[in-house]
């Protein structure tokens, strides 16, 4: 395992686990965030913004879960198509690119796909 999947590791454990202060410390406090498919950047998933995002979001959804079901690792870019549960009745996938830089995430890009299924 070489030091850009370490890095995404160690957040999706943190994820998993709800340890914000971990999560956040795997992401570069500058953090970008795109939509795919547009290339726009996502305003509300930049920066500070994205820290705030994601200590809501595990607040609110104390049994969410997210498992890799694949991934491909390019050089500083890690692929992965991952499966999200909530604690709210709907799963998701979704497929997020990470950009590895001096061993923080510096940008992600995401394509939603959202599954209507009951859990």
């Amino acid at each position: 395992m070489n030091l850009v999947t370490q890095i995404v590791d160690k957040q999706l454990k943190a994820y998993n686990q709800l340890d914000f202060e971990t999560f956040a410390s795997c992401y570069h406090e500058n953090i970008k965030s795109y939509e795919l498919e547009t290339q726009a950047q996502l305003e509300n998933m930049c920066g500070d913004k994205f820290f705030l995002h994601y200590k809501e979001k595990f607040k609110k959804n104390p049994e969410i879960f997210c498992k890799v079901t694949e991934r491909i690792v390019h050089d500083d870019l890690v692929i992965d198509k991952e499966y999200i549960t909530t604690c709210k009745g709907r799963n998701h996938k979704e497929m997020v690119i990470y950009k590895v830089e001096d061993g923080l995430i510096t940008k992600m890009w995401f394509s939603k796909e959202i599954i209507e299924e009951q859990i």
